[in-house]
């Protein structure tokens, strides 16, 4: 075989895999925030700050191990304007507060 040839064959081999890679990794993230999602719908109202907080704080504890030229903080922000979409549907399904309930 030429090396043109073999290099053509390298290529599209390459191509494939880094598809079925990003296939796999889509299907994951898919899962995962599906079932995120899920866990939130789960959890009170009066912890949900806390959940964003300590979201938050590991986040910023991986991303410092993460090179700074990977980083796409739109992507991880994301999950807190989840968290807290869910805090205001929450708050907002309990209506206002009568006078004396804190």
């Amino acid at each position: 075989m030429h090396e043109p040839e073999k290099f053509q064959q390298e290529t599209i081999k390459a191509i494939t895999d880094l598809q079925e890679t990003f296939r796999q990794t889509m299907s994951r993230q898919l899962a995962l925030g599906a079932m995120v999602k899920s866990i939130l719908n789960r959890v009170p109202l009066a912890a949900l700050p806390s959940v964003l907080e300590e979201y938050e704080a590991e986040v910023d504890h991986q991303v410092a191990l993460m090179p700074p030229k990977f980083q796409q903080p739109k992507h991880w922000e994301e999950w807190s304007g989840v968290i807290e979409a869910r805090i205001k549907q929450l708050q907002q399904a309990q209506g206002p507060k009568t006078q004396g309930q804190g």
